[in-house]
Protein backbone atom coordinates (compact mmCIF):
# COMPACT_ATOMS: atom_id res chain seq x y z
CA UNK A 1 0.00 0.00 0.00
CA UNK A 2 1.76 3.23 -1.58
CA UNK A 3 1.84 5.76 1.45
CA UNK A 4 0.50 8.95 2.20
CA UNK A 5 2.86 12.27 1.98
CA UNK A 6 1.46 15.45 2.70
CA UNK A 7 2.68 18.49 -0.01
CA UNK A 8 4.44 20.10 2.58
CA UNK A 9 6.70 16.84 2.81
CA UNK A 10 7.47 16.48 -1.01
CA UNK A 11 9.62 19.87 -1.07
CA UNK A 12 13.38 19.71 -1.99
CA UNK A 13 15.98 21.14 0.15
CA UNK A 14 19.62 21.36 -1.22
CA UNK A 15 21.23 22.32 2.07
CA UNK A 16 24.99 21.97 3.29
CA UNK A 17 26.64 22.32 6.62
CA UNK A 18 30.80 22.69 7.46
CA UNK A 19 32.15 22.42 10.69
CA UNK A 20 35.61 22.46 11.97
CA UNK A 21 37.20 22.66 14.80
CA UNK A 22 40.47 22.76 16.75
CA UNK A 23 41.24 21.73 20.54
CA UNK A 24 44.01 21.73 22.89
CA UNK A 25 44.27 19.77 26.12
CA UNK A 26 46.70 19.18 28.59
CA UNK A 27 47.09 17.30 32.28
CA UNK A 28 48.87 18.45 35.12
CA UNK A 29 49.57 15.69 37.46
CA UNK A 30 50.22 17.13 40.46
CA UNK A 31 50.70 14.02 42.78
CA UNK A 32 49.65 10.39 42.50
CA UNK A 33 46.82 11.36 43.35
CA UNK A 34 45.11 14.13 42.11
CA UNK A 35 45.20 15.41 38.41
CA UNK A 36 44.15 18.68 36.90
CA UNK A 37 42.80 18.86 33.16
CA UNK A 38 42.53 22.26 31.12
CA UNK A 39 41.67 22.61 27.35
CA UNK A 40 40.14 24.91 25.27
CA UNK A 41 38.14 24.25 21.64
CA UNK A 42 37.26 26.47 18.86
CA UNK A 43 34.88 25.67 16.48
CA UNK A 44 33.91 27.21 13.31
CA UNK A 45 30.73 26.74 11.50
CA UNK A 46 29.17 27.44 8.19
CA UNK A 47 25.39 26.54 6.76
CA UNK A 48 24.36 27.26 3.51
CA UNK A 49 20.35 26.50 1.66
CA UNK A 50 21.34 26.76 -2.12
CA UNK A 51 17.51 25.93 -3.30
CA UNK A 52 14.21 24.86 -2.12
CA UNK A 53 11.06 25.14 -3.74
CA UNK A 54 9.46 25.21 -0.42
CA UNK A 55 7.34 28.62 -1.12
CA UNK A 56 6.65 29.32 2.57
CA UNK A 57 10.80 29.87 3.03
CA UNK A 58 11.69 33.37 2.18
CA UNK A 59 14.18 34.16 1.14
CA UNK A 60 14.67 31.19 -0.84
CA UNK A 61 18.28 31.10 -0.34
CA UNK A 62 20.13 31.82 3.33
CA UNK A 63 23.84 31.04 4.45
CA UNK A 64 24.85 31.49 8.06
CA UNK A 65 28.20 31.05 9.82
CA UNK A 66 29.90 31.72 13.04
CA UNK A 67 32.86 30.52 14.83
CA UNK A 68 33.49 30.69 18.71
CA UNK A 69 35.82 29.71 21.38
CA UNK A 70 34.91 27.65 24.72
CA UNK A 71 37.20 26.57 27.40
CA UNK A 72 36.97 23.61 30.01
CA UNK A 73 39.08 22.55 33.35
CA UNK A 74 38.41 19.09 35.72
CA UNK A 75 39.94 17.72 38.39
CA UNK A 76 40.23 14.24 39.65
CA UNK A 77 41.15 13.12 43.15
CA UNK A 78 41.90 9.60 44.00
CA UNK A 79 41.15 9.15 48.01
CA UNK A 80 42.03 5.43 47.82
CA UNK A 81 42.10 2.36 45.72
CA UNK A 82 37.85 2.40 45.57
CA UNK A 83 37.10 6.12 45.59
CA UNK A 84 37.37 8.28 42.93
CA UNK A 85 36.19 11.98 43.22
CA UNK A 86 36.00 14.79 40.56
CA UNK A 87 35.25 18.59 39.69
CA UNK A 88 34.76 19.94 36.32
CA UNK A 89 33.14 23.52 35.04
CA UNK A 90 32.78 23.64 31.26
CA UNK A 91 31.41 26.38 28.57
CA UNK A 92 29.33 24.54 25.58
CA UNK A 93 28.38 25.85 22.28
CA UNK A 94 25.99 24.38 19.61
CA UNK A 95 25.18 26.00 16.07
CA UNK A 96 21.64 24.97 15.22
CA UNK A 97 21.49 22.39 13.08
CA UNK A 98 20.22 22.01 8.85
CA UNK A 99 16.47 21.24 10.28
CA UNK A 100 16.33 24.23 12.76
CA UNK A 101 17.54 26.75 10.09
CA UNK A 102 16.19 25.73 6.79
CA UNK A 103 13.91 23.00 6.44
CA UNK A 104 11.67 22.37 9.78
CA UNK A 105 10.45 19.09 10.75
CA UNK A 106 7.57 17.20 9.07
CA UNK A 107 4.21 15.92 10.32
CA UNK A 108 4.87 12.16 11.17
CA UNK A 109 4.16 10.07 13.95
CA UNK A 110 1.52 12.28 16.02
CA UNK A 111 4.56 14.78 16.06
CA UNK A 112 3.09 18.34 15.03
CA UNK A 113 5.17 20.13 11.80
CA UNK A 114 7.47 23.05 12.95
CA UNK A 115 9.18 25.28 10.69
CA UNK A 116 12.75 26.44 10.63
CA UNK A 117 14.18 29.56 11.43
CA UNK A 118 17.36 30.88 9.52
CA UNK A 119 17.19 34.16 12.17
CA UNK A 120 18.16 31.24 15.11
CA UNK A 121 21.82 32.31 17.09
CA UNK A 122 23.82 29.86 18.44
CA UNK A 123 23.26 28.63 21.98
CA UNK A 124 25.48 28.79 24.46
CA UNK A 125 25.93 27.21 28.09
CA UNK A 126 28.37 26.94 31.11
CA UNK A 127 28.84 23.98 33.05
CA UNK A 128 29.48 22.55 36.98
CA UNK A 129 29.76 18.95 37.66
CA UNK A 130 30.81 17.01 40.45
CA UNK A 131 30.66 13.51 41.39
CA UNK A 132 32.34 10.31 42.70
CA UNK A 133 33.50 6.86 42.01
CA UNK A 134 33.26 3.54 44.01
CA UNK A 135 34.24 0.94 42.45
CA UNK A 136 34.63 -2.27 45.60
CA UNK A 137 35.17 -5.83 44.99
CA UNK A 138 31.21 -6.22 44.86
CA UNK A 139 29.65 -2.40 44.36
CA UNK A 140 29.96 -0.22 42.24
CA UNK A 141 28.25 3.38 42.56
CA UNK A 142 28.84 5.92 40.28
CA UNK A 143 26.63 9.54 41.19
CA UNK A 144 27.35 13.25 39.61
CA UNK A 145 25.41 16.30 40.13
CA UNK A 146 25.61 18.72 37.72
CA UNK A 147 23.98 22.29 36.73
CA UNK A 148 24.20 24.08 33.28
CA UNK A 149 22.88 27.37 32.13
CA UNK A 150 22.24 28.22 28.82
CA UNK A 151 21.88 31.64 26.65
CA UNK A 152 19.94 31.70 23.87
CA UNK A 153 18.47 28.76 24.21
CA UNK A 154 16.88 26.69 20.84
CA UNK A 155 13.59 25.10 21.24
CA UNK A 156 10.12 24.61 19.38
CA UNK A 157 7.02 26.77 19.93
CA UNK A 158 3.89 25.62 17.85
CA UNK A 159 4.58 27.07 14.48
CA UNK A 160 9.00 27.48 14.49
CA UNK A 161 11.93 26.32 15.98
CA UNK A 162 13.07 30.31 18.33
CA UNK A 163 15.64 31.22 20.36
CA UNK A 164 14.66 32.15 23.89
CA UNK A 165 16.47 33.79 26.90
CA UNK A 166 18.28 30.96 28.50
CA UNK A 167 17.37 28.00 30.50
CA UNK A 168 18.99 26.26 33.73
CA UNK A 169 19.10 22.66 34.14
CA UNK A 170 20.10 21.05 37.31
CA UNK A 171 20.10 17.63 38.24
CA UNK A 172 21.62 13.99 39.97
CA UNK A 173 22.89 11.13 37.63
CA UNK A 174 23.37 7.54 39.61
CA UNK A 175 24.16 4.53 38.37
CA UNK A 176 24.81 1.66 41.06
CA UNK A 177 25.48 -2.27 41.05
CA UNK A 178 25.77 -5.12 43.61
CA UNK A 179 27.59 -7.89 42.73
CA UNK A 180 25.45 -10.90 45.27
CA UNK A 181 28.84 -13.30 45.84
CA UNK A 182 29.54 -15.85 43.99
CA UNK A 183 25.91 -16.61 42.50
CA UNK A 184 26.13 -14.95 39.40
CA UNK A 185 23.19 -12.19 40.41
CA UNK A 186 23.60 -8.74 39.97
CA UNK A 187 20.87 -6.21 40.99
CA UNK A 188 21.49 -2.73 39.12
CA UNK A 189 20.14 0.69 39.02
CA UNK A 190 20.16 3.70 36.84
CA UNK A 191 18.93 6.80 37.66
CA UNK A 192 18.48 10.37 36.51
CA UNK A 193 16.77 13.39 38.27
CA UNK A 194 16.06 16.51 36.30
CA UNK A 195 14.54 19.68 36.78
CA UNK A 196 14.66 22.21 34.31
CA UNK A 197 13.63 25.88 34.37
CA UNK A 198 12.83 27.85 30.68
CA UNK A 199 13.34 31.75 30.37
CA UNK A 200 11.31 33.02 27.79
CA UNK A 201 11.35 36.53 28.91
CA UNK A 202 9.68 39.19 28.80
CA UNK A 203 8.25 39.71 25.68
CA UNK A 204 6.12 36.13 25.67
CA UNK A 205 2.84 35.65 27.82
CA UNK A 206 4.46 33.45 30.13
CA UNK A 207 7.57 34.59 31.21
CA UNK A 208 9.31 31.91 33.49
CA UNK A 209 8.34 28.45 33.70
CA UNK A 210 9.69 25.17 35.22
CA UNK A 211 7.75 22.97 32.61
CA UNK A 212 10.30 22.33 30.30
CA UNK A 213 9.66 19.37 28.47
CA UNK A 214 11.87 16.98 30.75
CA UNK A 215 10.54 14.00 32.75
CA UNK A 216 11.35 15.18 36.57
CA UNK A 217 12.78 11.28 36.80
CA UNK A 218 13.81 8.58 34.33
CA UNK A 219 15.85 5.51 34.24
CA UNK A 220 16.01 1.58 34.33
CA UNK A 221 16.28 -1.15 37.14
CA UNK A 222 16.66 -4.85 36.85
CA UNK A 223 18.67 -7.90 37.64
CA UNK A 224 21.58 -9.67 35.95
CA UNK A 225 22.87 -13.06 35.73
CA UNK A 226 25.12 -15.03 34.40
CA UNK A 227 27.33 -18.50 34.29
CA UNK A 228 27.84 -21.81 32.74
CA UNK A 229 26.49 -23.97 30.67
CA UNK A 230 28.56 -26.84 29.67
CA UNK A 231 31.32 -24.22 29.39
CA UNK A 232 29.14 -22.37 27.17
CA UNK A 233 28.78 -18.38 28.87
CA UNK A 234 25.00 -17.54 29.18
CA UNK A 235 23.60 -14.22 30.73
CA UNK A 236 20.19 -13.29 31.48
CA UNK A 237 18.91 -9.11 32.26
CA UNK A 238 15.35 -9.17 33.62
CA UNK A 239 14.73 -5.09 34.26
CA UNK A 240 12.35 -2.41 33.92
CA UNK A 241 12.39 0.74 31.94
CA UNK A 242 10.54 3.95 33.45
CA UNK A 243 10.09 8.01 32.64
CA UNK A 244 8.03 10.73 34.74
CA UNK A 245 5.24 11.86 33.38
CA UNK A 246 6.95 15.38 31.33
CA UNK A 247 5.10 18.79 30.36
CA UNK A 248 6.40 21.37 28.27
CA UNK A 249 4.86 25.09 28.96
CA UNK A 250 5.48 27.22 25.64
CA UNK A 251 6.11 31.28 25.88
CA UNK A 252 2.44 31.72 24.80
CA UNK A 253 0.86 29.41 27.67
CA UNK A 254 0.14 26.76 26.13
CA UNK A 255 1.09 23.03 27.09
CA UNK A 256 2.23 19.75 25.87
CA UNK A 257 2.33 16.51 28.01
CA UNK A 258 2.70 13.35 28.23
CA UNK A 259 2.06 10.78 31.21
CA UNK A 260 4.38 8.77 33.14
CA UNK A 261 5.36 5.11 31.74
CA UNK A 262 7.08 2.01 32.53
CA UNK A 263 7.65 -1.01 30.59
CA UNK A 264 9.20 -4.49 31.63
CA UNK A 265 12.04 -6.26 29.26
CA UNK A 266 14.09 -9.03 29.43
CA UNK A 267 18.06 -9.67 26.88
CA UNK A 268 19.52 -12.89 26.84
CA UNK A 269 22.23 -14.54 25.58
CA UNK A 270 24.34 -17.64 24.63
CA UNK A 271 28.24 -17.71 23.53
CA UNK A 272 28.62 -21.64 22.05
CA UNK A 273 32.54 -22.15 21.98
CA UNK A 274 34.19 -24.49 19.65
CA UNK A 275 33.46 -27.67 20.62
CA UNK A 276 32.14 -27.05 24.22
CA UNK A 277 36.02 -26.55 25.19
CA UNK A 278 36.81 -24.29 28.10
CA UNK A 279 39.50 -21.33 26.96
CA UNK A 280 38.45 -21.65 22.97
CA UNK A 281 37.19 -19.00 21.15
CA UNK A 282 33.35 -18.07 20.71
CA UNK A 283 32.30 -18.99 17.39
CA UNK A 284 28.92 -17.81 18.17
CA UNK A 285 26.43 -15.83 19.85
CA UNK A 286 22.96 -16.30 20.16
CA UNK A 287 20.72 -13.40 21.46
CA UNK A 288 16.95 -12.86 22.49
CA UNK A 289 15.27 -9.75 23.46
CA UNK A 290 11.76 -9.70 24.53
CA UNK A 291 10.18 -5.66 25.05
CA UNK A 292 7.30 -4.21 27.03
CA UNK A 293 5.99 -7.33 28.31
CA UNK A 294 2.50 -6.17 29.21
CA UNK A 295 2.09 -4.16 25.75
CA UNK A 296 1.82 -0.74 27.80
CA UNK A 297 1.18 2.36 25.38
CA UNK A 298 3.14 5.14 25.91
CA UNK A 299 4.55 8.16 24.13
CA UNK A 300 7.68 10.21 25.06
CA UNK A 301 7.34 13.52 25.01
CA UNK A 302 8.21 15.27 21.63
CA UNK A 303 8.89 11.61 20.33
CA UNK A 304 7.36 8.98 18.32
CA UNK A 305 5.29 6.09 20.42
CA UNK A 306 7.28 3.57 22.25
CA UNK A 307 6.92 -0.15 20.40
CA UNK A 308 4.27 -2.71 21.78
CA UNK A 309 5.30 -6.14 22.95
CA UNK A 310 8.24 -6.78 20.35
CA UNK A 311 10.69 -9.58 20.30
CA UNK A 312 14.03 -9.83 18.81
CA UNK A 313 16.34 -12.58 17.86
CA UNK A 314 20.10 -13.13 16.24
CA UNK A 315 23.02 -14.61 15.87
CA UNK A 316 26.75 -13.72 15.62
CA UNK A 317 28.87 -16.56 14.09
CA UNK A 318 32.78 -16.26 13.52
CA UNK A 319 34.35 -18.41 10.80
Amino acid sequence: MPTLLLPWERYRYDASMLTAAAFLQDEIEINRQSLLTAGARYTLTRSELTFTDDPSIIPPSGKTSDGHLVFSAGHVYRASETLVIRANASQGYRHPNLVELFIGSPTHAGMPARGPNPSLDPETSYSLEAGLNYAGQRAFIDASVFLTVSDDYILYDPIQYVNIGGAKTAGVELTAKYSIGTSGLTPYLTLTLIRQQLEYGSIFAVESTTDGGTPFAAGRFGLRAGGQFYSHRWRFDGFCRFSDRATLEYGEGTRDESAGWATLNAEASLDIKANGQTGANEIARLYLGLYNLTNRSYKPLDEIAGAGRSLTFGTRIEF
